[in-house]
């Protein structure tokens, strides 16, 4: 209505202008009244302003839609995954932008800056050789594996499975002549069904395989024992490439490219990957919180330390009860919701210290610790209380295997024995001593008689 008005004083005073003109000069229109045309172009250019803004808004809102539907088709895409049809249809690499082929959303926008590993990983893929990189989280493992898959492989058709159908995609349909992307390879390998030829069913299909692993679960596979876990062997025959934030030579180098002071001396400090990630903002939030959050802080010490125990995703009921034992003695805990709330809290753009399963349900959904969390947090293990509700649990819920073989990591050898034998006993009995299955838990059994000096049952439990 304001602007309206303001328009039409605006076209009267220039009417009024030619008016007066023709008064004064007997019938000359031109040129009019300068005086009323001052007065008129302000009050036209203040009603016309709100439809310009208008229009740069709508422009603007027009093409941030545009690029939230191309990511979005580009999302939708890539998770055709295993399914990636072959052909003029198929999803090559070049179509996923690399920084959304895995990793954390960096913080910190900066160009991206080569690491000096990627050359001996180029080199170990250009001789058909698998590739995992591993490193510590936040360490730059995906983006830079992203980076080098774009640089030498974009016309490749990208294969990479989805949730957890690996061992059902590599069965029905191995690919051929396209570009394997693993991220996070431990999750695909604690599913008990994955056949043991698996990367030998990759490598053998003229594959460029590249894949991803925290420092911490590839550890697991490449421990010294002589009864092996399932899978070692075939993280064995992986090159295996250590991406270190720690490398002096290479923070040095990246921090005299980054664009100010602050910023080098925080490279310098935490590893390019960590700040870019996040790495000071998430320390940060934690430390200040010991004391103003101590429930929360408990929750997010209690999921990192039944993480690694093997117990991921964990239910908020359970972590709760959990959650007592890492709160000491005398202090106020303070109010559950605040506490919950504190803890998923996305810090900045980044996902909260503990994590959702389930996006649609946030407040029910199983949470895990986030991966910084659980390798940076000093105390890492369960206490002894905590071990024995996380059996029971895992004895209802399953997921016993994989608890087993994460209690023998942390020397839980007997509690280890004696809940992989009775899942071997059950696996047996439901599918037969030859499936896949129970194959899978015998070795991790074997490995927890090893472990727990038992040599000759684990001997013979490991022979073919």
């Amino acid at each position: 209505m304001l602007t309206g008005a303001l328009w039409l004083a605006g076209v009267l005073l220039v009417l009024w202008g030619f008016a007066a003109e023709w008064v004064q000069e007997g019938g000359r229109l031109w040129p009019p009244s300068w005086p009323f045309l001052i007065a008129a172009i302000p009050l036209l250019l203040v009603s016309v302003l709100p439809d310009v803004r208008s229009w740069v808004e709508a422009r603007r809102v027009s093409a941030e839609a545009r690029r939230a539907q191309a990511k979005s088709e580009r999302a939708a895409r890539a998770k055709r995954g295993w399914n990636n049809p072959t052909g003029d249809g198929a999803l090559r690499v070049k179509d996923i932008a690399p920084e959304e082929m895995g990793g954390r959303t960096p913080v910190i926008e900066v160009p991206y800056l080569e690491r000096d590993k990627e050359p001996e990983v180029a080199r170990l893929l250009a001789d058909c050789k698998p590739v995992l990189v591993i490193g510590r989280a936040m360490a730059g493992k995906s983006r830079m594996c992203a980076n080098i898959l774009h640089a030498h492989y974009a016309d490749r058709r990208l294969v990479r499975t989805v949730d957890q159908h690996f061992s059902e995609e590599l069965e029905e349909t191995p690919p051929s002549a396209a570009a394997v992307w693993l991220d996070d390879l431990d999750k695909y390998l604690n599913q008990g069904s994955l056949r043991r030829d698996w990367l030998d069913r990759l490598t053998g299909g003229g594959n460029v395989v590249l894949a991803t692993m925290r420092t911490s679960e590839w550890e697991r596979y490449n421990g010294q024992d002589q009864i092996k876990l399932p899978h070692a062997d075939a993280i064995g025959k992986f090159h295996v490439v250590t991406l270190l934030s720690s490398d002096e030579v290479e923070r040095e180098r990246l921090a005299s490219q980054m664009p100010d002071q602050v910023s080098a001396a925080r490279v310098q400090r935490y590893g390019l990957g960590e700040y870019l990630g996040g790495a000071p903002v998430y320390e940060a939030r934690f430390e200040a919180a010991r004391d103003s959050q101590p429930r929360g802080v408990a929750l997010v010490r209690a999921a990192a330390a039944l993480r690694r125990a093997g117990l991921d995703p964990v239910d908020r009921e359970f972590l709760e009860g959990v959650r007592e034992h890492y709160l000491s003695a005398g202090t106020i805990a303070g109010p559950a919701d605040e506490a919950w709330e504190w803890a998923m809290r996305p810090v900045e753009s980044l996902p909260g210290f503990l994590e959702t399963t389930d996006p649609d349900a946030p407040n029910e959904a199983p949470v895990r610790a986030s991966d910084y969390i659980s390798d940076h947090l000093p105390d890492r293990g369960l206490s002894e209380p905590v071990w024995g509700l996380v059996a029971e649990r895992v004895a209802i819920d399953g997921g016993v295997e994989r608890f087993g073989r994460y209690a023998v990591v942390w020397g839980q050898t007997e509690l280890a024995v004696g809940i992989l034998e009775s899942e071997m006993g059950r696996r047996h009995g439901e599918l037969g001593g030859e499936h896949r299955r129970t194959l899978s838990v015998r070795d991790s059994l074997a490995n927890a008689y090893w472990k727990s000096g038992d040599y000759g049952r684990a001997v013979t439990l490991a022979q073919p």
